[in-house]
């Protein structure tokens, strides 16, 4: 899934779907900063040496 799309999952009600629990919530947050981290290492490094970014 993209950040767009999960972004936009933890912010949207449909009809006929219960708003996001508080622990549906929390893994839908957890699940975009596995994502964001994810594209971070697979972007091309413009300088390998400085991987300073936390």
């Amino acid at each position: 899934m993209t950040e767009g799309l999960l972004n936009w999952l933890s912010t949207k009600k449909w009809t006929g779907i219960k708003k996001l629990s508080e622990e549906e919530y929390k893994q839908i947050k957890q699940a975009r900063a596995e994502t964001k981290a994810v594209q971070l290492e697979n972007l091309p490094s413009k300088n390998e040496n400085s991987d300073n970014r936390s």
